[in-house]
């Protein structure tokens, strides 16, 4: 594999990681926003 392909590589390697880390941090709050407005409806009872 040449060196324009092996960077080409990377780059497509390192969006696919960032795309993934925005799809866990969106996961993530909304999992923890799901949980909060659940306990606020809790205490609110």
């Amino acid at each position: 594999m040449g060196l324009i392909g092996e960077c080409c590589l990377a780059g497509v390697y390192r969006n696919a990681m960032h795309v993934c880390a925005v799809q866990n941090a969106y996961n993530t709050g909304k999992s923890a926003a799901a949980g909060l407005l659940l306990r606020t409806l809790i205490v609110a009872h």
